[in-house]
């Protein structure tokens, strides 16, 4: 633990732009809100092929690809640092997998054509961090209570659910990219 902590805290996150990013990583978005990716265990996450490396996601959502240190140490998930293979518990070839292929979505059944929104084209080539599988998401520019989804270029207003337990329905959170519980802290502002 003290080798991953010493490491982590050479590695700045300034000095993370020196690794190599993984691009289409599915950082978790859930644990990006909820810490900020601010521990040093926060946000790692077990490399897709390679046992002697791991992933370090950012706030941004950007995914580094990190070296343990030198030497034959692997990567534990569990204890979220990198030890000797015999305790690590790293079974190659099953973690998380990655896919490029791309995915064809339609429209979403319960969305508005939105004209008047112009879907980020350069965002919508790299992939939009399309980590949740529904296309680009965006928050609305006039209502809390719904969001914008791209499809092919084409922008469509989709409503938050309505109900639940709270009574009026879910708000757009745009830094989870979810319809969420209103909250004192939400940012929404349309």
């Amino acid at each position: 633990m003290f080798l991953l902590l010493l490491i982590l805290s050479i590695i700045s996150p300034l000095a993370l732009g020196a690794f190599p990013v993984i691009d289409n990583f599915p950082c978790d978005l859930g644990e990006i809100a909820d810490t900020g990716c601010k521990g040093p265990k926060d946000c790692l996450y077990p490399h897709p092929s390679d046992c002697s490396r791991f992933v370090q996601c950012n706030e941004e959502r950007i995914a580094y690809d990190m070296p343990c240190a030198p030497g034959d140490l692997e990567w534990d998930d569990a204890t979220k640092e990198c030890t000797y293979p015999e305790l690590a518990n790293c079974q190659r070839g099953s973690q998380k997998t990655l896919s490029h292929e791309p995915t064809i979505l339609s429209p979403p059944k319960n969305g508005v054509l939105r004209v008047d929104f112009i879907c980020p084209l350069a965002e919508i080539q790299n992939g939009c961090d399309d980590v949740l599988g529904a296309g680009c998401l965006y928050a609305s520019p006039d209502s809390c209570t719904s969001y914008i989804q791209c499809v092919d270029e084409v922008a469509y207003q989709v409503p938050c659910e309505a109900g639940g337990a709270w009574g009026s329905g879910t708000v757009w959170d745009d830094l989870v990219k979810a319809c969420v519980e209103p909250k004192e802290d939400n940012r929404c502002t349309p």
